[in-house]
């Protein structure tokens, strides 16, 4: 049986500073845009609310 590999794939890695930049704390103005970017009818979880529920709240 022959079986898929990966040994001749080549990944992209993240340099230094990307990876730095995910661990640094969320801006309001970032969570804001990326919401705001969303459709308002969009549910992000299962807990029923949609965006345009946290766009107006």
């Amino acid at each position: 049986m022959v079986r898929p590999s990966v040994d001749d794939l080549q990944f992209n890695t993240l340099t230094v500073t990307d990876s730095g930049r995910l661990v640094r704390p969320f801006f309001t103005d970032e969570v804001k845009a990326a919401v705001w970017d969303c459709d308002s009818y969009k549910n992000p979880g299962p807990d029923g609310l949609n965006f345009g529920f946290l766009k107006e709240f």
